[in-house]
């Protein structure tokens, strides 16, 4: 966090406005995975509120879920925490078209720290972080993955339920492991490049 914005802090007389961007999708449910975000956004919050920077929320799925400006007090940080544990639904989102959005109602210029396992298309999620690099701000992806999605460490039979859409399939867990390893390896490569 201090290393990429750090040219933010060289440049600015007044403190960067930190806005945590963090996806509530149905897919985000997975094995502790919307802990992991949340408590991954909470943690840089609060070193973030040390430094006096201005900090924000957005909670995303389809659309925006929830919208906090960033402010500085110490209420408005309580607000943020409160945001991120609270129960809500998890609608399913196949789309970062809800990330343009999140662009719009976050114009001023600071730091975008998005929170995600990033299930979406590569042009789309590309065409968003663009958007944000457009409005000049610095953008840091945190991708999320759950031990399964990333290295399948199981065998045997396995059923796959894919949590935006419902679809399922039953596999072998041996017979696509190597290629399904293969494919997040290729796939988180891309994400790096972009």
């Amino acid at each position: 966090l201090v290393r990429i914005s750090r040219g933010l802090y060289q440049h600015a007389d007044t403190n960067v406005d930190v806005h945590f961007i963090v996806d509530v999708s149905r897919s985000m449910t997975a094995e502790g995975k919307w802990s992991c975000a949340a408590m991954l956004a909470a943690s840089l919050a609060h070193l973030a509120m040390r430094q006096r920077d201005s900090i924000g929320l957005t909670l995303f799925a389809d659309s925006v879920i929830e919208h906090l400006r960033p402010r500085s007090t110490p209420d408005h940080h309580m607000e943020l925490l409160h945001a991120l544990a609270r129960k809500r639904p998890n609608p399913p989102a196949e789309s970062a078209r809800a990330l343009h959005e999140v662009a719009e109602l976050a114009r001023r210029r600071g730091l975008k720290v998005l929170i995600s396992d990033l299930y979406y298309p590569e042009e789309e999620l590309s065409r968003a972080i663009g958007h944000f690099r457009h409005d000049e701000h610095e953008v840091i992806l945190f991708h999320v993955l759950t031990l399964l999605e990333s290295e399948m460490p199981v065998s045997g039979p396995i059923r796959f339920r894919d949590l935006e859409t419902g679809e399922e399939i039953v596999t072998r867990a041996e017979a696509i492991r190597d290629e399904f390893v293969s494919a997040v390896n290729a796939w988180q490569s891309e994400i790096r490049t972009l």
